[in-house]
């Protein structure tokens, strides 16, 4: 508009110029009267100031117009920078170059929690750290002469127990010749929660005891902590698929994944239990969960892995306890009634043996038997206490005398094809243990190899003493230092596969299932060999053999060991008192009856609990100075039996019998009030003996 208004006038004043300087000539030319001339001349005049005047018009009024307009389009300029500095979502405000805010729209008032006017700097709302680093800004976007460097920065306002997050964006601008600065504030709270509670999940997954990863369906994997790769033993570049994120070995994959993407399609999660062999053989059991997720029509799992071993092991544990519970009763029941029968083996042996003790012969092959009886009761009793968890007494014990008792039994057992080979000290220090602990672990080792030698081999034992040293301390800490016995059974029999070497000490663990094999005998073995304060060890080569190694710490006290021996009847004290026995084991009733009428005893048998109830209704044990009464008998209970006796008053001293004697029986013969306790089966001199401390003990408390 400026440029065409300068030509009209330019044009105008040549014109005028031209008009002015040659008008009065034309006119002459024209012209010649003076009259007309003046006249034309006054005409030419006004005609010059009315097209001045004219054209001054048109340019005032053209001005205007322009003015106004400008006016009108900066107004609306103005209406609309108002609106959108009104309606913005982001926070606006004008400051001065100090940093002082001049001018806020409402939401970064709001934000901000200021009214204008004020003398607050900018920075002074912000927290700490963010107010000393904008203040800096502002000073480096001052010190910059570009007007397109925007400073941008992160700053937290903290409003009540809220705190609210911006991107900060300064720019410097120039009105009227003034610099000032346009900070522009966009939320980002929303975005920051996001992303701290994503982080914070993140930190949860890294530090759960759980593996976790996260994959789509079809595609890569997106997330895996720590823990899924240490449990993968991977790192997550090599866990492509979430396939790759699953335990399950790859010859296994087929036979485990076959239903998966089946589960997966109807939503479901897919579980499984994955036993891995590690490197040592040994299992290791993991939980696999493997959860479908959608998500924005994209399809995602989340891959849960969870290392049970423990779990596993003690629900084995746990289960094996229960096992043992139930086998320990069932051990009970049995070696009741097989101690029985040992009982009456045991009675009849000593009759013989008291009957005909001159003839040598027979001597020595009874006391063969005795001690194979006696042996067999020690080991029922071990049997039972070890399913129990019950140790017995332990005295020194002159290892040489046990080896040479097994090497009596086994060699029986022993096929003509295993060939014996015996490496042992000859003077060997003792042991503490109980009877028939190390005759029975001598005895399971032996007949374990034997088993395994069906096509004959050789049978290897060896018994040294030795120190220990740090490589067997190492090997064993349950060991203590100092010296031990190393009882060494081998045999060059099949061997062990490493595959099972672990568990053939766990109970009912056999390879010979349906064979004769039940698993405990292993087990029975090294529970005796640790409750003696020993260890045990094995070597195989499979194809080649097996060797077990037994330490049996060496008993460093003053003790001696008890012999076994055979009793003589003088030495066994005698009396003429009268006995009941009630049992309904006729044989082994029996057998107690001929060993205490021998010595001079007065004795009535019954095998009837109930006819022994009659009895005492009808007041006949008064005449009895003692009553044995069996503990485990039909229908009526010795408990019972003696519960009757003590409610009609009767107080004769009594011995409670049992084939098998643990802490149970020992309490209930205490609540019972009983004068003693004969475990079954018993030597001739053992119930000679304490049949006459009873009958002593009574007439002592009858004389007070």
């Amino acid at each position: 508009m400026k440029l065409s208004t300068y030509k009209i006038v330019i044009i105008y004043f040549l014109v005028a110029g031209l008009w002015i300087a040659l008008s009065d000539e034309f006119l002459h030319w024209f012209i010649s009267d003076s009259d007309l001339l003046t006249k034309a001349q006054s005409v030419k005049g006004f005609a010059f100031v009315l097209v001045t005047g004219l054209l001054l018009y048109f340019l005032v009024s053209r001005y205007v117009y322009a003015l106004k307009k400008s006016y009108q389009q900066e107004q609306k300029e103005r209406e609309e920078r108002e609106a959108i500095w009104r309606c913005s979502s982001d926070g606006i405000l004008g400051l001065s170059v100090n940093g002082t805010i001049f001018s806020a729209n409402e939401q970064a008032k709001n934000w901000l929690d200021i009214s204008l006017p004020t003398e607050k700097k900018f920075w002074d709302v912000f927290e700490h750290p963010y107010c000393e680093q904008i203040k800096n800004g502002i000073k480096e976007l001052t010190s910059i002469d570009r007007p397109d460097y925007v400073f941008s920065i992160y700053g937290k306002v903290k409003k009540g127990n809220f705190d609210y997050w911006f991107e900060i964006r300064l720019n410097k601008s120039t009105y009227n010749s003034h610099d000032f600065i346009v900070g522009v504030l966009h939320n980002i709270t929303e975005k920051i929660q996001h992303e701290e509670e994503v982080e914070l999940l993140k930190t949860g997954f890294e530090q759960m005891d759980v593996g976790i990863a996260l994959a789509r369906r079809k595609g890569k994997v997106i997330f895996v902590n720590e823990k899924l790769q240490k449990l993968l033993n991977k790192q997550k570049e090599n866990l492509l698929t979430y396939k790759d994120c699953l335990c399950v070995p790859c010859e296994k994959s087929d036979s485990c994944f076959h239903n998966l993407e089946e589960t997966l399609e109807k939503g479901k999660v897919w579980h499984k239990i994955c036993e891995i062999k590690s490197e040592d053989h040994s299992s290791i059991y993991h939980s696999l969960d493997v959860c479908p997720v959608s998500y924005k029509d994209e399809h995602f799992v989340i891959v849960i892995m969870k290392d049970i071993t423990q779990q596993i092991l003690s629900e084995k544990r746990l289960s094996q306890q229960y096992r043992m519970e139930s086998l320990g009763y069932l051990a009970s029941g049995i070696a009741h009634d097989f101690n029985n029968i040992l009982g009456a083996i045991l009675g009849h042996v000593d009759l013989i043996l008291g009957e005909y003790h001159d003839h040598r012969n027979l001597v020595e092959e009874m006391d063969i038997i005795r001690r194979a009886v006696l042996r067999g009761r020690d080991m029922t009793s071990q049997v039972v206490s070890v399913s129990r968890e019950n140790g017995g007494e332990q005295i020194p014990i002159d290892i040489n005398n046990v080896i040479n008792e097994v090497l009596t039994l086994i060699k029986p057992k022993i096929s003509t094809r295993i060939k014996l080979d015996l490496d042992i000290d000859k003077e060997l220090p003792k042991v503490l243990a109980s009877p028939g602990k190390i005759n029975q672990i001598l005895l399971n080792l032996c007949l374990n190899a034997c088993q395994t030698m069906v096509q004959g081999g050789t049978l290897v034992i060896k018994v040294e003493v030795i120190n220990a040293d740090e490589t067997l301390l190492a090997r064993h800490p349950e060991l203590v230092p100092g010296k031990y016995i190393r009882m060494i059974v081998s045999d060059s029999g099949a061997g062990i596969d490493p595959e099972i070497m672990e568990h053939i000490f766990e109970p009912f663990f056999t390879t010979r299932r349906g064979k004769g094999g039940s698993g405990i005998g292993l087990y029975v073995v090294r529970s005796l060999v640790n409750s003696l304060g020993g260890g045990i060890s094995v070597y195989s080569d499979l194809g080649k053999g097996t060797r077990f190694c037994v330490y049996l710490p060496v008993y460093s006290g003053d003790s001696e060991a008890k012999p076994l021996h055979i009793p003589h009847e003088e030495d066994i004290p005698r009396g003429k008192e009268k006995i009941l026995i009630v049992d309904d084991e006729p044989m082994l009733a029996g057998i107690i009856g001929r060993l205490l009428i021998k010595l001079g005893y007065q004795v009535r048998i019954v095998n009837n609990p109930r006819v022994a109830k009659e009895l005492i209704e009808q007041g006949l044990v008064s005449d009895y100075d003692l009553a044995i009464i069996d503990n485990i008998m039909p229908e009526i209970t010795g408990e019972d039996i003696i519960l009757y006796l003590q409610e009609k008053g009767f107080k004769i001293p009594i011995v409670l019998t049992s084939g098998m004697v643990n802490d149970e029986i020992v309490e209930k013969g205490n609540k019972l009030k009983v004068s003693a306790i004969l475990e079954k089966p018993c030597t001739f001199s053992s119930l000679g003996k304490l049949v006459r401390k009873v009958l002593d003990e009574n007439f002592m408390k009858e004389d007070k």
